[in-house]
């Protein structure tokens, strides 16, 4: 605020008439100034409202009523909070809070933590030290935008990410900290087409979807209505694997030269592989090689809620004692 000064040879001069215009002149320009300076830029307690400035240099913070409008450069050493608009080239502030839109023709570099009020236009690089918070739109627009995350808790080159868009379709990648060495992750295009380049994984499984596994051997998996019994050994069970999509269990298993033992006639129980129990009562079937004859059908009957899979033949419906070849290759709906 520039008060003026009134001309130092009127005070010296000693004349009344020249010391009285000195005095009422420079009142004059005071209150004039006070007056412009409380309109203009300052609200009557003393804080800015509109501010419109080639640049700003605040050694401290900076409160501001109104809009601020910076044409050059902006260093706020302190904090930067701004009731309406910001309009900025180029700036670097410590902590930025603005209630409106902000836009930044350049770069903006802060400190610490940003809050974002209204809409954000970047035309450079946005560098934020602490976290930052938008209430209004966020837009990337340029050839190409990117949205990059870098995990400062993980090793060098092993903590970049990038989430741009291109070419009809938005990907994420991981680079080193350089941006060299990028490896596509997945992407989806605009008419929700979805490419993952490795494996998906879902509902919390440890295995991705759809690959095989192997079930282990377990002998209490397998069980005969008494008086038979059922207890295939290991070398007996030639091929036990399952893979699982959704709650669809696709499982394979073959038995070669299995002894059912004990008397009578009646069901055999086979565990669902996996710990997985069934969701539906269903049957599936599939082939008997051997006991009662060869090439009889077989039915696998899943219960709702339970483990096993019962199976007997068809259509005589139980087992007896004797060898059997198995071969089931079934789907389960599972829960």
């Amino acid at each position: 605020m520039n008060l003026g000064l009134y001309r130092r040879e009127h005070l010296h001069s000693g004349n009344a008439e020249l010391l009285g215009s000195a005095t009422v002149e420079q009142f004059q320009r005071t209150h004039g100034a006070i007056t412009a300076w409380q309109e203009v830029e300052h609200t009557a307690e003393g804080s800015h409202t509109d501010i419109h400035c080639e640049s700003i240099d605040v050694a401290g913070d900076a409160l501001i009523h109104g809009d601020l409008a910076v044409d050059g450069d902006a260093n706020v050493s302190g904090d930067l909070d701004v009731a309406g608009s910001t309009h900025l080239v180029d700036a670097l502030i410590d902590t930025l809070q603005v209630t409106d839109d902000l836009v930044v023709g350049d770069d903006l570099t802060v400190g610490d933590d940003v809050f974002i009020g209204g809409d954000t236009q970047m035309d450079g690089t946005l560098s934020v030290e602490g976290k930052t918070l938008f209430h209004g739109d966020l837009r990337i627009e340029k050839s190409v935008p990117v949205l990059t995350f870098c995990d400062t808790s993980q090793p060098a080159n092993q903590r970049v990410f990038h989430v741009y868009g291109g070419s009809q379709r938005m990907a994420f990648n991981c680079t080193n900290d350089d941006n060299t060495n990028s490896k596509e992750v997945f992407n989806f295009t605009r008419t929700g087409d979805l490419n993952v380049n490795r494996d998906i994984y879902e509902k919390q499984r440890s295995v991705p979807m759809g690959h095989w596994v192997a079930e282990p051997y377990n002998a209490a998996h397998y069980s005969a209505a008494a008086p038979l019994t059922f207890a295939p050994t290991a070398g007996q069970v030639t091929y036990n694997r399952y893979a699982v999509v959704g709650k669809t269990l696709h499982w394979k298993l073959s038995l070669n030269a299995a002894v059912i033992g004990g008397s009578g006639s009646g069901n055999l129980f086979i565990q669902l592989p996996g710990g997985y129990v069934a969701a539906q009562t269903a049957n599936n079937m599939g082939t008997v090689c051997a006991t009662p004859s060869w090439g009889t059908p077989v039915y696998a009957a899943s219960s709702q809620g339970g483990p096993n899979m019962t199976l007997f033949p068809v259509p005589a419906f139980s087992f007896a004692p004797g060898t059997l070849y198995l071969d089931l290759d079934i789907r389960v709906e599972i829960q």
